[in-house]
């Protein structure tokens, strides 16, 4: 055999285990009949790999299966207890992680919250501690790799975060080298938006009709992830779908990345508590102190104060006008959005986004057009980070697994 031919096989077998192991894992339990058939490989080509893996410890048999015609089978599964990966969201007022099995199954869930004066390189380092313990006590499983979900633009080839509105100190802070520095597992730095969008795709087992996918991130600042053909869209330097930075009036007030008049200073939560506080001074009715909480803001738009839901359907307005751009720039099948904004009112924020999204898109766009907040149980950013930490050891799980076999 020549050095290219071998080289080539290597490389083969490596797709090979990848294509089963992902199977695998949108099947969650099946027989190496139905392995072979859903990845279209030769039986005998299934049953080495399969053979590999049980090896390895990353694929268990699990119960016997029922088939057709009564014929009965060995279950497999991926050992999601004893090979995990952590997920890490941090935004500008708390950091959440979650511990998953490598094929998804949720075991541990943590939030922090952030005190406002905290500086970066604090934040990171309390971020090092809640994770390190997190591993330290999972005493069943190992720890493969670690996802964290960063705000803001993130540019991934220096690792940086380019800035976070209204929070000093990101700007330039090498947050993907502190977190390399500090652990001797892989660790993953992605945008929020990405890691939410990826997400929705890999948690519904790659769901056909989320395979063009926008998810819109609206919080405390404006973000969107975008999936084409089932892979996220990051663009050359990695802020691809930045729409909180794209303009609605180009006079407007100096945003902190340098344009005027961005998404983000509308319809960011941020931006509804400014105008609701503004009113307020003024002298506007409603059941709100001026210095009323996240949480009494939303309790007002749900028991319908006058002033608190006059300036949330405001925001809903400003962000249908940035999701019109999205869609006539990138044509997603399906929009999915979640973070604050969605949670405070989701009726409220549907109808008045779909009312003015049929108002402002041609009748055949908005006729195939698929919208919905994001429903999942967990936190997407977070589970998006840990699912995408998990699919970096899934497409070559030999290359983490060399010190136990």
């Amino acid at each position: 055999m020549s050095v290219t031919s071998g080289i080539n096989h290597a490389k083969q077998l490596k797709l090979n285990r990848a294509l089963v192991i992902d199977s695998l894992r949108r099947q969650q339990c099946c027989s190496r009949a139905e392995l072979a058939r859903m990845a279209n490989l030769k039986r005998a080509t299934i049953t080495n790999i399969i053979g590999e893996l049980i090896d390895s410890g990353l694929v268990v048999e699990t119960e016997i299966l029922n088939g057709t015609k009564g014929h009965r089978s060995i279950g497999l599964r991926i050992n999601g207890h004893r090979y995990q990966v952590i997920g890490v969201m941090v935004t500008r007022t708390s950091y959440s992680l979650v511990r998953i099995g490598l094929s998804g199954e949720v075991y541990e869930v943590q939030s922090q919250s952030i005190p406002p004066h905290l500086g970066v390189d604090e934040l990171i380092l309390d971020m090092e501690r809640s994770i390190k313990h997190m591993i330290e006590e999972n005493h069943e499983s190992r720890i493969m790799a670690i996802g964290v979900a960063v705000p803001g633009p993130y540019l991934q080839r220096e690792g940086e975060v380019v800035f976070v509105t209204n929070r000093i100190g990101w700007d330039g802070f090498p947050i993907s080298a502190r977190f390399q520095d500090a652990f001797d597992i892989p660790v993953l730095l992605v945008n929020d938006a990405n890691a939410a969008a990826y997400a929705q795709y890999w948690f519904s087992s790659e769901d056909d009709t989320r395979r063009n996918l926008a998810y819109i991130v609206a919080g405390q600042g404006i973000g969107c992830g975008l999936l084409f053909d089932g892979e996220l869209v990051q663009g050359a330097m990695g802020i691809a779908g930045e729409i909180g930075h794209t303009s609605i009036d180009y006079n407007g007030p100096k945003c902190e990345c340098g344009n005027r008049g961005c998404l983000e200073l509308y319809c960011s939560s941020l931006a509804l508590e400014k105008r609701v506080r503004q009113r307020l001074q003024e002298g506007a009715s409603s059941c709100l102190g001026e210095n009323f909480s996240t949480q009494e803001l939303t309790a007002a738009i749900r028991a319908q104060d006058p002033l608190a839901l006059e300036e949330y359907r405001k925001n809903c307005e400003y962000l249908a006008v940035g999701i019109v751009s999205l869609i006539n720039q990138f044509d997603p099948g399906t929009i999915v959005i979640g973070d604050q904004l969605a949670q405070m009112a989701p009726k409220v924020l549907m109808d008045t986004i779909c009312r003015q999204l049929k108002d402002r898109l041609r009748p055949a766009i908005w006729a195939e057009l698929h919208i919905e907040i994001d429903t999942m149980e967990h936190n997407s950013i977070a589970m998006g980070a840990a699912a995408m930490a998990a699919r970096s050891i899934l497409q070559d799980p030999f290359g983490y697994l060399n010190a136990e076999l």
